[in-house]
This record gives C-alpha cells, structure tokens and sequence, in this order.
C-alpha cells in the first residue's frame, strides 16, 4: 500500500476517481483533462490514502462543562469533627492532611510526626492506616499539600493544603 494515491475529479454530475501509484495517477490526470476540460489544466490534489484532516468537524461545537461553585470555610470556628464532614474527608490521605490542620491550628504545633497524626486518628475514634508515613511523603511530594519540617521525620501542613481544606465545591 506504501506509494499508492488517489484522485478524485468531480465536475457537474460527473465523479471519476483514479487509485494506484504517482505516475500512473499523472498519466491518466493528464488524460482526463484533456477530455474533460479541452486541454485546460485543471488544478491537481493528490492525498495518499488514509490521511484525514484533524481537528473538529466544522458543525460541532465545543461542549461547555459549568464549573462548580466554590464556597470558602471557615476553619477555625469548626470542630476536627465537623470539618472531616464538611471537607467529605473519605480517603486515608484526606483524614490526614484534616487532622494536619488540627494539629497545626488547634494543638498549636508548627511541626508534626507520623505518631502525632496516629494520635489523632485514636482520638476520633478511628482506624488509623498502617502506612502513614507512605501517606504524608506522597503529600508532601507530588501534591505539596504538607511541607517537610527542619528535622528528618517532621511534617508541616503548607498553604496548599489550607487553601484544599477551606475551598469546597458545590
């Protein structure tokens, strides 16, 4: 299929569509402008078979997506509790960077361990997952959600992830 083109003349009512290799495509072009328009040349455009135009079709139009509304907290009047509910604090890492904020606001720590965010899963009642310093590297990593603290080990939660906790969409 390597070298093979295709021709399509269409004049009035009249369609003819010429398929095989560059020079034999030419000849036959040559020939039926000859005959078709008295030895005027028409206009020559070739494409190889299976190229397509890309982009969208010229009568569609783009789908608008609304963007959810966005209601701004207020943390600090807000239990551990109440801003768990609010937040919709479901996955272990959201648990987290909710308790991270507790401790930094409400306990009044700058700087945090693994234990200290285990303490706080015991004090809400909860399971605390087994791999919770899998859980504030990968914060503190990719998402930037928490900082590293001045000691190896120690975790501070950053603006990002106060700006997360006190935006909620509708």
């Amino acid at each position: 299929m390597a070298g093979q083109y295709k021709l399509r003349v269409k004049t009035g009512d009249m369609e003819i569509e010429v398929e095989g290799d560059k020079k034999f495509v030419i000849d036959h072009f040559s020939k039926m402008n000859k005959l078709l328009k008295g030895g005027k040349m028409a206009t020559l455009k070739m494409d190889k078979p299976g190229r397509k135009k890309r982009g969208r079709k010229p009568g569609r139009k783009k789908k608008v997506i609304p963007k959810p509304k966005k209601v701004k907290l207020d943390l600090k009047n807000m239990s551990v509790s109440e801003i768990m509910d609010k937040f919709e604090a479901k996955r272990d890492q959201d648990k987290i960077l909710v308790f991270s904020y507790a401790l930094n606001k409400m306990k009044k720590k700058r700087e945090f361990r693994g234990s200290d965010v285990v303490g706080m899963f015991n004090e809400m009642n909860m399971e605390a997952p087994n791999n919770i310093t899998y859980h504030l590297r990968k914060l503190s990593g990719e998402k930037g959600l928490l900082k590293a603290g001045r000691k190896n080990g120690r975790y501070k939660i950053s603006d990002e992830g106060i700006k997360k906790l006190s935006i909620r969409y509708e």
